[in-house]
C-alpha cells in the first residue's frame, strides 16, 4: 500500500489503514507451486469472471490486475515468484469497516479463481514445493538485486522444502512525534507478535524454524547480512539520526527511468560493496544496469526519497515530504547528522509498515489488522507499557520465537 499515492480523498487525521495479504498457491492434485501458466489462467479468470483490469504486464505476461472495490483502488499481483499473489489495497482505507469489506470482495474473488484453476492458498507454514524459487523475468529491482541472496538460499545444504515466505502486511498512520517511539515499543514486543502471528516457516539443515525468513537474513552468508533487512537493532533509538545511520549502513541501488543500478563491487571502497552511506558521503558511484554495462550515478534529489524507503525492516516507516528541500538541503543536514532536523522541518506525514506476520489467511483475513488497530488507538500506553521490558530481553525473546541460535 502506498499512502502517497491518490491523496485526495485521505483525511491524515484519522488512522488510515491497508493490507498486503501474500498467499502461496499450490496445485490443488500435486501441491506444486503454482507455475506461470497457472498464473495466467488465474488472472484471465479474475479478468473474464470479476471484471478485475490489467495493470501490468511484461512479454505477453499479465503481472498485476486492479479493480475498484467499494471506493477503494485494489491491486493483485505476483510477488517475485509466479506462486505468490499479493492481495493488496493501493490507497489506504479510511477505517477498519472499509477494509474488510475490501478483504471480504477480493479474497472471494480470488479464491473463486483459484477454485475455477484446481487451485489452492496453501494453508501451513511449510509448502511443499519442489520445483525451485520461481522468479518473475522482469527486469525489477527486486530481481536485481536480490539475484545474490535467492543463489545463495538455493546452496544450503538440505533444503528440503522452500520456504512458504508469504507475509501479511500491515500499514497504519502514526503522528511523526510518535513514530521512533512506537517503533522501540514494536521492537520490544516482537517475540509476542511472531509467537502470535508468524508462519513462514521453513525445514533447513534438520531444524524446523517458526520464521524461515530470520535464517535466511541471518546465516545464509556473509554477504548477506549487509543487506538492512530483518535484523534486531543493537540498541533501542534515541533520535532518527541513529535509526537512519543503522538503515543507511545496508547496501544499496539507485533507479533511473523505472531501471535499477546496482552499485559495482570494488570501486573505490576497499573492495567492499557500496553501502548506501558511502554514497551519500561522495555523491557519485559507479553503477551498472540489467545490460550489465558500468555508468557513472551522481545523486540526485529523488533518490533522497527512494534511499529513506530502501530496506526491509520488521516495523518500517515511510514519509510524505514538503517537496521545497533540495538536495543541497538534504545533504547538509546529513553531514551535520542532524537528520532529525530535516524530518521535524519537511515531514508532511507518516505511517508504519508492520511487517514480522505471516497467518492463515483461510481463518480470517481481519485479525492483524484489528489487532494492530487497536495498539494504535492506544499507542501512549503501549509505549509506556513497553518501557518495562529491556531491549536484552526483547532480543532474547525474538531469537527463542523464530527458532534461532547462533
Amino acid at each position: 500500500m502506498n499512502h502517497s499515492k491518490e491523496k485526495k480523498n485521505i483525511d491524515y487525521s484519522k488512522t488510515n489503514i491497508g493490507v498486503e495479504l501474500e498467499c502461496f498457491v499450490v496445485q490443488v492434485d500435486t501441491f506444486e507451486n503454482a507455475t506461470k501458466e497457472d498464473s495466467q489462467k488465474i488472472f484471465q479468470t479474475l479478468l473474464e469472471k470479476f471484471n478485475w483490469k490489467v495493470k501490468d504486464e511484461y512479454k505477453n505476461e499479465i503481472h498485476s490486475v486492479a479493480k475498484n472495490i467499494n471506493g477503494i483502488p485494489v491491486e493483485i499481483k505476483l510477488d517475485v515468484s509466479y506462486a505468490i499473489f499479493e492481495i493488496a489495497n493501493v490507497s489506504p482505507c479510511p477505517n477498519l469497516e472499509s477494509l474488510e469489506k475490501m478483504n471480504i470482495q477480493a479474497l472471494d474473488e480470488f479464491r473463486e479463481s483459484l477454485k475455477e484453476n484446481d487451485m489452492v492458498i496453501w494453508p501451513f507454514g511449510v509448502a511443499p514445493a519442489s520445483t525451485g524459487y520461481l522468479k518473475l523475468p522482469t527486469e525489477t529491482s527486486r530481481e536485481i538485486v536480490n539475484e545474490e541472496f535467492y543463489g545463495t538460499i538455493q546452496k544450503i545444504d538440505d533444503l528440503t522444502r522452500l520456504c512458504h515466505i508469504t507475509s501479511h502486511q500491515i500499514s497504519l498512520d502514526i503522528p511523526f512525534e510518535k513514530m521512533l517511539p512506537a517503533i522501540n515499543a514494536f521492537y520490544k514486543n516482537l517475540g509476542t507478535i511472531i509467537e502470535k502471528f508468524a508462519n513462514s516457516a521453513a525445514y533447513m539443515n534438520g531444524r524446523l524454524y517458526k520464521e524461515g525468513r530470520y535464517y535466511w537474513w541471518l546465516d545464509a552468508g556473509p554477504t548477506l547480512k549487509r543487506w538492512r533487512i530483518p535484523t534486531f537493532p543493537e540498541k533501542e533509538f534515541e533520535t532518527w539520526n541513529e535509526f537512519w545511520t543503522w538503515i543507511f549502513d545496508g547496501l544499496g541501488f539507485l533507479m533511473r527511468n523505472d531501471v535499477p543500478y546496482g552499485f559495482r563491487n570494488g570501486t573505490t571502497f576497499d573492495g567492499d560493496k557500496i553501502k548506501i552511506h558511502d554514497l551519500l558521503r561522495t555523491r557519485k558511484v559507479l553503477a551498472f544496469g540489467p545490460d550489465g554495462k558500468d555508468v557513472g550515478l551522481n545523486l540526485q534529489k529523488e533518490d533522497i526519497e527512494f534511499l529513506f524507503s530502501l530496506s526491509w525492516i520488521d516495523f518500517k516507516p515511510h514519509f510524505d515530504f514538503d517537496q521545497n528541500y533540495t538536495l543541497e538541503e538534504f545533504l547538509e543536514y546529513y553531514d551535520k547528522k542532524d537528520l532529525d532536523g530535516f524530518f521535524e522541518k519537511y515531514c508532511k506525514h507518516c505511517w508504519l509498515e508492520i511487517r514480522p506476520c505471516s497467518p492463515h489467511l483461510e481463518e480470517n483475513a481481519m485479525i492483524l489488522p484489528k489487532y494492530f488497530y487497536d495498539i494504535v488507538q492506544n499507542l501512549d500506553q503501549y509505549i509506556k507499557e513497553a518501557k518495562k521490558i529491556s531491549w536484552k530481553e526483547a532480543k532474547i525473546a525474538r531469537d527463542k520465537a523464530i527458532g534461532y541460535t547462533k
